[in-house]
């Protein structure tokens, strides 16, 4: 089990973050005015470089902190969250160390990380996404369950259905992918 200790001390230069692990004591420097972004660990340590991530995106106020630098990290390059206890020790090449911060960088400014990833899951599905759409939520997902569920209800074999400002697509795409005699219908408008 992980344990650690966070700490935030003043100084001429700015503000030090530190945290206390099982794989030592990790520096986050955020000086003045910068917000808070600080510098990945000298040795590229798997285990150092995702502890150093999570500081800094805890700091930046990102939910699911540990979650997101280890989706961010496979993102880049290095291993698999699945795979994370069993490298801790792995060395990480220059160019996944070099992405990896550029998207803790960009995460640390609360860029939705499906938006970083240009991946977001619906219903079980991958939907590409950016900037230009709203990521697909999982609370969302209750509305596409209701109409799977009123549909099946009413024995509706061909159902027509029609998704106005679909976004992403998720709710009608999904719709297809689970009611195959369905006539499903998208529109939305781009500024």
């Amino acid at each position: 089990m992980s344990t650690s200790v966070i700490r935030s001390e003043a100084s001429n230069e700015g503000v030090i973050l530190s945290r206390a692990t099982d794989a030592g004591v990790i520096l986050s420097e955020a000086t003045e005015g910068s917000g808070v972004e600080g510098s990945f660990p000298e040795s590229p340590i798997c285990s150092r470089l995702l502890a150093a991530a999570v500081l800094r995106l805890e700091a930046a106020g990102v939910p699911d902190a540990k979650w997101d630098a280890g989706e961010l990290l496979a993102w880049a390059g290095g291993p698999d969250r699945t795979h994370l206890p069993l490298v801790r020790d792995a060395v990480l090449s220059e160019a996944v160390v070099s992405r990896f911060e550029e998207v803790i960088r960009i995460r640390e400014r609360r860029v939705p990380l499906q938006q970083i990833t240009g991946t977001a899951w619906f219903m079980g599905l991958p939907f590409r996404v950016s900037e230009d759409v709203l990521c697909p939520r999982s609370d969302t997902e209750v509305l596409a369950e209701l109409a799977l569920k009123r549909i099946g209800e009413r024995k509706l074999s061909s159902p027509k259905i029609l998704d106005l400002c679909c976004g992403s697509g998720c709710i009608g795409i999904s719709l297809a992918r689970f009611l195959p005699g369905a006539e499903v219908w998208l529109s939305d408008l781009s500024a």
